[in-house]
């Protein structure tokens, strides 16, 4: 691994960068606290020209799922910008405590459901919390971005 220069760290742009660090270590930190338990990518076939509207589009599929299944889902999700000016999502869910069975079902009809809305797609458990959580919170820090909580206990709902 590189070695930072010490005198590189006391110029603004190391600060940027430190507090970049300490800033993804934090949101990785928070989202623990959430147990989610899979996480998933959206990708929109019509594309979404805003941040808010790829959120959007995410939180429509989330609570569509809700009540056609009558479960209760947390999810947080975070917009991420194309190179060509679009956006998609990633996110994190937690479905509860379900068997893996139920929640490989649930799984495949959000997939399902977002191919049908959407597009590209993908639903995954998370066999990795912090691994998962540290490619989310890379989302948030990469410059700013706009992310929203769904049925996280009135956590920015």
């Amino acid at each position: 691994m590189e070695q930072v220069d010490p005198a590189w760290l006391a110029t603004d742009e190391g600060r940027m960068w430190l507090a970049k660090i300490d800033l993804a270590k934090a949101w990785v930190a928070f989202l623990g606290k959430f147990k989610f338990d899979c996480w998933f990518t959206l990708t929109f076939r019509n594309p979404a020209q805003s941040s808010i509207l790829a959120i959007d589009r995410a939180v429509r599929l989330v609570n569509l799922v809700v009540k056609r299944t009558k479960i209760k889902v947390s999810a947080f999700i975070v917009a991420e910008q194309h190179r060509s000016g679009t956006f998609h999502c990633h996110g994190l869910m937690r479905l509860g405590a379900l068997s893996a069975e139920i929640e490989r079902m649930i799984l495949h009809y959000f997939w399902q459901i977002g191919l049908e809305m959407f597009g590209r797609n993908s639903f995954a458990m998370v066999r990795d919390s912090d691994a998962v959580r540290i490619y989310v919170s890379k989302y948030l820090t990469k410059k700013p971005a706009d992310h929203r909580f769904v049925g996280c206990g009135g956590m920015g709902e």
